[in-house]
């Protein structure tokens, strides 16, 4: 059984693409911490990949109970200056 745990970039690029459902195709269990939902859902309301992660309900939320495993999935942003 494949079990993926996944970040909000392959999220938004899927959705965007309308093909997040790939995702079943490839894995019989997906798996995304709570802080890439809030990072996706709450923080990105309004932008790509928000809808579609709401309503993809093959996609389970899990809380990282370990310390150290937490604090290596929490999202990090880095900003970047566009001339």
């Amino acid at each position: 059984m494949l079990k993926i745990v996944v970040n909000s970039t392959p999220i938004i690029s899927l959705a965007i693409l309308d093909k997040l459902t790939l995702l079943t195709k490839l894995y019989d269990q997906v798996y995304i911490p709570q802080a890439v939902y809030d990072e996706v859902c709450k923080e990105g309301e309004s932008k790509a990949g928000a809808k579609a992660l709401k309503n993809a309900d093959f996609i389970e939320i899990v809380s990282i109970k370990n310390k150290e495993a937490r604090d290596f999935f929490q999202p990090v942003f880095i900003k970047v200056k566009l001339k």
